[in-house]
């Protein structure tokens, strides 16, 4: 039976992926330097930033002594494009409430930093409702998707077994690593736009029968 459904944060509950972009490259434009739309999709959608730093380093030749510098000031940044591109979305809060209501854990996993994954939960609405929400710095840097370890991690701090827990993806990357954790079940949408209350419709088979009528 179902006990807990974990959504990737990313592409599932959000597009984070604008926001990586932007606030990354308001950084590197401290230095004189800037990454590409088809950059950040092709090679950096989903890595975390040190790893794009490391990237940079080693393929373009970004100096590694800018590294701490440019992480620091991306974290700072990424709070002001919160705020710029994310605004509160009452169906993800609705989806999250109906689910809590039936009595199972949400959690939320994700490859961005804590901190910043807290402020955009914050700013759809849906933080205060969630059982649990793992950062990648809550993981370890090294074990972030494709890696099935922050779903693992987050299913341990819902306190449910991971074949008693649900996942939200969409991309191939969290899909990869869902797929890795060994779930109950794997719901793959579009995108974020398509976690709203009518997932309900896909995730009843889970239900016990009192729940589903």
């Amino acid at each position: 039976m179902l006990q807990a459904i974990i959504f990737d944060a990313e592409g599932a509950l959000l597009n984070a992926s604008e926001i990586h972009f932007q606030a990354f490259n308001r950084a590197l434009a401290t230095k004189g330097w800037m990454v590409t739309q088809s950059d950040h999709k092709e090679l950096f959608d989903g890595m975390p930033t040190l790893k794009k730093l490391h990237y940079l380093t080693i393929n373009r030749g970004l100096p590694v002594e800018w590294h701490r510098e440019l992480l620091e000031l991306k974290q700072t940044l990424t709070k002001e494009v919160i705020n710029d591109f994310i605004q509160p979305d009452p169906e993800k809060v609705e989806l999250v409430e109906y689910l809590k209501s039936c009595g199972i854990a949400v959690g939320v996993a994700s490859n961005m930093q804590q901190q910043n994954l807290e402020a955009l939960l914050r700013r759809i609405g849906v933080w205060s409702h969630l059982d649990a929400a793992i950062g990648h710095d809550r993981v370890g840097l090294d074990r972030v998707k494709p890696f099935p370890d922050v779903f693992l991690y987050t299913a341990t701090a819902l306190g449910t077994p991971i074949s008693a827990t649900a996942i939200v993806v969409d991309n191939s990357q969290a899909l990869e690593a869902a797929s890795a954790s060994d779930p109950l079940d794997i719901v793959v949408v579009d995108n974020h736009e398509s976690v709203n209350p009518e997932l309900i419709t896909r995730l009843f088979r889970f239900f016990p029968n009192e729940l589903a009528a």
